[in-house]
């Protein structure tokens, strides 16, 4: 079963979650093994710091999730670990942070992903997130998404 709840982004576990979203994230863009400094590089350079907030997601008790909310609302480093997968934990996650966002006052919800990772923009379609004109540089984002937080 599912529990999710917000963690220190330093915590053991969340450091652990963070890797392995670096490691399955850069392995499947380059699609090939990455050694270990290649990890370690990516997360210097990363600007997850300043997030409003920080939740890991847990199959019974065992970390396996996570995701952020930035300040400026948008959800990011949304992972769950391979074998969890399937087992409704992301759509979860991702309904965690949208709460999260209500209850800081945001209206809407970003989100961007790259191209190749399929099944993360069916879970944002699913979820009632559009499709929206770019809203970020980042080198990475191909494919951006929005929610609408708060009823009209």
């Amino acid at each position: 079963m599912w529990t999710i709840d917000h963690e220190p982004l330093d915590s053991p576990e969340s450091e652990a979650l963070l890797r392995a979203y670096f490691l399955d994230i850069i392995e499947r863009y380059h699609r090939r093994p990455i050694a270990p400094q290649e990890v370690d590089d990516a997360m210097d350079e990363d600007r997850t710091e300043g997030l409003a907030a920080w939740l890991l997601a847990r199959w019974d008790g065992t970390p396996a999730g996570c995701a952020g909310l930035r300040a400026h609302g948008a959800l990011t480093r949304m992972y769950i670990v391979p074998e969890y997968r399937r087992r409704g934990g992301a759509r979860l996650i991702v309904r965690a942070v949208e709460d999260a966002a209500r209850r800081l006052g945001m209206e809407t919800l970003q989100i961007d992903t790259r191209d190749d990772l399929v099944e993360a923009q069916a879970l944002y379609l699913s979820e009632g997130y559009l499709e929206v004109d770019p809203f970020s540089d980042e080198e990475f984002a191909e494919r951006f998404y929005e929610k609408r937080l708060t009823e009209n």
